[in-house]
């Protein structure tokens, strides 16, 4: 079965096309079949920060040729699960398609989540896992910014910020990527 991810930042040229070829390599690695796309919340037809370029480059990963594009409910219907680099991309991603809510988190967040929730049975849907995950969230949680769910934006910083940022996605890329095996 293939998976869809959707991963969304601000302005979809730094933080979610580095998560998306992350989460891509993590997947393939892992031998689950997905596909990872990346939208913003801002409305902006532009190429990736050359210093995410060159941060992925020095990762092995190519994405030189991403051209952002904004974020749909459209998009958020389609897919399986939608990952917020921070706290304010989910909100984002929630009001344009409330229904999906149960599908939606930070990186971070799922991650966490993941660990303190058992984890997915090798016969457990990725909807049912997904749920179990979201059983004691509120809403409320999704409110305000926080250094527990949110990456660090490093736009206008130097090339090294954008390094850590790399570094800290494929970390939780690879976890969730792991989680995501498990699953049926």
């Amino acid at each position: 079965m293939t998976r869809s991810v959707l991963l969304i930042c601000t302005g979809n040229i730094a933080r979610s096309p580095m998560a998306r070829a992350l989460l891509q390599q993590a997947l393939d690695q892992a031998g689950v079949v997905a596909s990872v796309e990346s939208s913003g919340t801002m409305d902006w037809l532009r190429p990736a920060e050359p210093e995410a370029i060159e941060a992925m480059a020095e990762m092995g990963l190519d994405i030189s040729s991403h051209i952002s594009r904004p974020l749909t409910a459209d998009q958020i219907r389609s897919v399986d699960l939608v990952i917020g680099l921070a706290r304010e991309h989910v909100r984002d991603a929630a009001l344009l398609c409330p229904d999906a809510v149960s599908r939606m988190f930070t990186l971070k967040e799922i991650v966490r989540r993941s660990g303190d929730v058992v984890g997915p049975g090798s016969s457990e849907t990725l909807e049912s896992w997904l749920g179990r995950l979201a059983a004691d969230r509120t809403l409320d949680s999704l409110l305000g910014d926080s250094p527990i769910d949110d990456i660090i934006d490093p736009i206008g910083l130097p090339v090294s910020e954008y390094r850590d940022t790399a570094a800290e996605i494929s970390q939780l890329t690879t976890s969730l990527a792991a989680s995501l095996a498990l699953l049926d």
